[in-house]
């Protein structure tokens, strides 16, 4: 038996009343496809109900955008996830946000963007009240990422060892 759909309404309530504060030239990238819309990208701040923040991204592309090369133009180059967890902050005593899930697409590599989304990111801690920064990263990452990060002041406070073992099954 289907699960009872919900009504578009809702859905379309629930994807965009993040548009409220929406700023176009920031947070939307139109793709065009001979005067018709073919694609777009959004990209909003939220809160989760924990407080953690985040600032999230969604495209979808229509159908007479597809197979044209606009997807791949509309692809997202670069990310990274800034966020505060203030509850974890509140109970180990520190202002402390975080920057995960850096990223840059192989054909954009080696341009800067890494270190320039780092440094925003940053600036973004700075600005709500954070005094330090942490991430973690495979310091054995054949991209060189431990090198960008120690780049932008980033120094290991910590490692961790993981062990492998292969499991045979009978």
């Amino acid at each position: 038996m289907n699960a009872p759909r919900r009504p578009a309404s809702d859905l379309q309530a629930r994807n965009y009343s993040s548009f409220v504060d929406c700023v176009p030239k920031r947070d939307v990238c139109l793709a065009d496809a001979n005067g018709e819309i073919a694609g777009y990208l959004r990209c909003w701040p939220c809160v989760q109900a924990d407080g953690l923040h985040l600032y999230a991204q969604f495209g979808v592309m229509a159908p007479n955008g597809r197979r044209r090369g606009i997807g791949r133009a509309l692809q997202v180059a670069d990310q990274v996830r800034t966020y505060v967890d203030a509850t974890w902050n509140r109970a180990n005593g520190v202002q402390r946000g975080w920057t995960e899930f850096i990223s840059v697409g192989e054909s954009w590599r080696r341009r800067g963007l890494a270190r320039a989304l780092i440094l925003r990111s940053l600036r973004a801690q700075r600005d709500a009240g954070m005094t330090q920064s942490g991430l973690g990263v495979d310091t054995h990452n054949l991209d060189g990422a431990l090198r960008v990060y120690e780049s932008c002041g980033f120094v290991a406070v910590q490692r961790h060892c993981v062990h492998r073992k292969p499991l045979l099954l009978d």
